[in-house]
């Protein structure tokens, strides 16, 4: 079990020397039940209609910054860091719905075994999570860990990259549902975007067509079209034969990549879980490029 304690903060955002500390387990025990001062003010958020109202509102709530340390009696800043603490945040925020997001939290946390814990957020419109990630020395490893995430799941509707700063607070928050799990696993990978040269220009191997792109995302359509339950084996191979006609040149992975998402969301069966169906196709898209499929 992971026994992480981070730093907290009063409710008021312009005070920026942490309070205290707070285990990992209490605050997930806390956000499931605060104070219930700290419940009335979050109604009143989350039945404000003004988002700027809202946010000025946010301003007043407890915080915590669960992936740093901040040396004692230090400000919260860069310049500040004691060390890491081997969690990174999620953000997704700006949703359709608090059903949507209660959907989504649980979608996300069944699918990321390397995720903590996922919560509604502040306002009822976001959902908030926490990454099991190595502990690291620097920003600049933290920020490599982060990247990997990023390139993960920034497929998912709403995700916000405000949390590669690792030293942004966390708002508190109320959501009795609160989902957690005592051992994730540790999300190591790390990603650095390489710059690309200036590559002499390669003529390409086959020039796709109007008339196969056409038949491509003809008999793409056809499969997804018949899918009316046991979605991922049918969405797996439909997926992967469609990597197989980008790899043959018919089709660019970008407009493979959009037609099995448009494909999803007017699917009456996929699109109840379509962030799922989503990230498995572009999935399977990819791996698909392996074995060209020429008509």
């Amino acid at each position: 079990m992971i026994k992480t304690t981070f730093q907290y903060y009063s409710g008021n955002i312009y005070k920026s020397v942490p309070l205290g500390t707070i285990s990992l387990s209490k605050f997930i025990s806390k956000t499931a039940q605060p104070k219930p001062t700290t419940i009335a003010l979050l109604k009143t958020i989350r039945t404000t209609d003004q988002k700027a109202k809202r946010d000025k509102l946010k301003t007043q709530l407890p915080s915590f910054t669960p992936s740093v340390f901040v040396n004692q009696g230090s400000s919260r800043k860069y310049d500040n860091i004691d060390h890491f603490t081997g969690l990174a945040m999620l953000d997704f925020d700006s949703l359709p719905d608090t059903n949507y997001a209660k959907e989504f939290k649980e979608e996300l946390f069944n699918e990321y075994p390397y995720i903590k814990a996922t919560w509604l957020s502040s306002s009822g419109l976001g959902v908030r999570g926490i990454v099991n990630i190595p502990v690291v020395e620097t920003v600049d490893q933290f920020k490599l860990h982060y990247a990997a995430i990023q390139k993960e799941l920034e497929q998912y509707k709403g995700f916000d990259t405000a949390t590669k700063n690792a030293i942004l607070p966390l708002f508190y928050s109320y959501d009795p549902d609160i989902l957690h799990r005592d051992n994730p696993q540790t999300f190591t990978d790390t990603y650095k975007p390489i710059k690309p040269s200036r590559p002499k220009h390669i003529p390409p191997l086959h020039e796709p067509t109007e008339k196969y792109e056409k038949w491509a995302i003809a008999n793409t359509k056809k499969s997804i079209n018949k899918i009316t339950g046991n979605g991922h084996p049918q969405l797996r191979a439909a997926a992967y034969a469609m990597g197989g006609y980008v790899a043959a040149g018919y089709v660019a992975e970008f407009d493979a990549v959009n037609t099995l998402n448009r494909l999803i969301d007017s699917n009456s069966y996929l699109s109840q879980k379509s962030p799922i169906y989503k990230r498995t196709a572009k999935e399977m898209i990819r791996k698909g490029q392996s074995e060209p499929l020429h008509f």
